[in-house]
């Protein structure tokens, strides 16, 4: 009879074994009739002030989808300034735009939301994010999330 040993803890400590998109933060119904907007977060990340903004945008009639691109760090938001842009300055932008990737596969794969019907915007940090994604994507160019959060359209 051979002895049979077994590794204790998890395959993959110390490496990363595949890349995720980030989850989502997602407000609305699913059905609404101002389609889908996907918001990237600027340096604070999904502060409580967004939230509201996107609350708000839900309330008016569009899904909204926020990704948590601080999600590996472990946290969504960063409520002191300087470590907030230190947090987004480390960001890997292939991160990011995977992650504005997902959530709009989100809504057109598993929603089976059209994508004329989607709306990208960005809030402050999260505008370049935002266009490389309407540029990447073929989607109209972003709404802008201007500093008190108000969703103005292009």
């Amino acid at each position: 009879m051979s002895e049979h040993h077994h590794a204790h803890g998890p395959a993959n400590r110390g490496r990363v074994v595949h890349t995720t998109s980030a989850p989502l933060f997602v407000t609305g119904d699913e059905r609404a009739p101002g389609g889908a907007v996907v918001i990237v977060h600027g340096e604070p990340g999904i502060d409580a002030e967004l939230e509201a903004r996107a609350r708000a945008t839900a309330a008016g009639g569009s899904l909204v989808v926020v990704p948590y691109l601080y999600f590996r760090d472990g946290g969504p938001d960063y409520p002191h300034p300087d470590r907030a842009a230190a947090a987004y300055a480390g960001l890997d932008p292939a991160d990011v735009d995977a992650d504005v990737d997902g959530a709009v596969d989100h809504l057109t794969g598993r929603l089976g939301i059209v994508p004329a019907a989607i709306r990208l915007a960005g809030a402050g940090a999260g505008m370049p994010a935002a266009a490389r994604a309407a540029d990447r994507l073929g989607l109209p160019g972003p709404d802008l999330v201007d500093g008190h959060h108000h969703l103005t359209p292009r």
